[in-house]
């Protein structure tokens, strides 16, 4: 259940069972790197998704700063303004 609206979805307590295999898929689909950093530096499963968490961060900060250089906020002013 949500605790800021009380709204509840057909997995509301499913998380432990859910969880695991969709971070495992993401991992073995597009980050196999990362997912390989379990085996060759003996990292935990935990900190493997900790490791993707970062990568993911960091990968959606440069994105939005790329906008940024490009002047997209929102996209809607920055439309109004060229064709004005």
């Amino acid at each position: 259940m949500d605790p800021y609206s009380g709204a509840q979805g057909p997995s509301v307590g499913k998380e432990k069972t859910m969880l695991p295999p969709m971070l495992d898929y993401v991992l073995q689909n597009f980050y196999p790197e990362i997912a390989e950093l379990e085996k060759t530096q003996n990292l935990s499963r935990e900190d493997v998704y900790f490791e993707m968490y970062k990568e993911i961060v960091r990968r959606s900060a440069r994105l939005v700063a790329l906008w940024q250089c490009y002047g997209f906020c929102h996209g809607v002013g920055l439309l109004q303004l060229r064709f004005s």
